[in-house]
């Protein structure tokens, strides 16, 4: 997932808030439930960030390396054709700031 973030630093912003909000295990990153609500709750997450100018150029993520993410850096297993269904307004996620109010 830091691959795609414009810098470090607010990729461990955002590792350390899902941390805090105890989505996420401080020892391995993955997430810390599997259900499938905490499954929507991760694409909608990474979409935002997306919206949120936390990405790389502002870019738009693929269904595909949306699932990679997911995999990869949260130890979650989503389907792209879940992934595509699943619009970045389905949920509110007040706790997530705009890239911009974040250190650089």
């Amino acid at each position: 997932m830091n691959q795609v973030f414009s810098c470090e630093i607010k990729y461990n912003y955002i590792i350390q808030l899902l941390i805090d909000q105890k989505l996420i295990s401080e020892e391995t990153h993955f997430w810390v439930d599997f259900s499938k609500a905490n499954k929507k709750l991760i694409v909608v997450l990474i979409k935002l960030l997306q919206v949120q100018g936390y990405y790389k150029d502002h870019k738009m993520l693929s269904s595909q390396q949306i699932h990679d993410i997911a995999l990869n850096t949260f130890g979650v297993d989503i389907t792209t054709d879940y992934i595509r269904k699943i619009k970045f307004d389905d949920m509110i996620l007040n706790y997530i700031p705009l890239a911009s109010q974040v250190n650089k």
